[in-house]
């Protein structure tokens, strides 16, 4: 969430209370338009200091287990 305050402040000229303000409403409303399945894995991401690693991560994950299901170590 820290990095897209940031970019608030970076690209719109808000300063820091305001763009964690929006960051947060951000995510808040990200999360309501999810899926109940999903939206946990939301407050993941948020927390994580990396959101691309976090990103990269969870998709990584998933694909690895495909990769079992065609025989493969998921590797």
């Amino acid at each position: 969430m820290q990095q897209l305050a940031s970019l608030f402040q970076e690209r719109l000229g808000m300063s820091e209370e305001l763009s964690t303000k929006a960051s947060t409403l951000a995510f808040e409303f990200m999360k309501e338009q999810l899926p109940d399945s999903i939206a946990p894995h939301l407050d993941t991401l948020i927390a994580s200091d990396n959101l691309g690693d976090a990103v990269k991560g969870a998709i990584g994950s998933k694909l690895g287990g495909l990769g079992s299901m065609f025989g493969g170590g998921g590797d």
